[in-house]
């Protein structure tokens, strides 16, 4: 995957993520990529417990 993809990737899943929070909280909540990213870490530690799919395709990694 180019760096391009996974970077539109990671924006996709954090966006998402924040829009989730700011839905359930009923308004607009603050971007805080510690949130984020602590939310995203619990989904995809739960979704590879549950064999559906593994961290590095819903959240690739750009390889420097």
């Amino acid at each position: 995957m180019d760096t391009d993809r996974i970077i539109h990737q990671q924006d996709f899943v954090d966006n998402t993520i924040h829009d989730a929070i700011c839905n359930v909280a009923g308004g607009d909540v603050p971007w805080d990529i510690d949130v984020v990213g602590a939310v995203r870490d619990v989904i995809i530690n739960w979704l590879e417990i549950q064999g559906i799919a593994h961290g590095t395709d819903i959240y690739p990694s750009v390889e420097e």
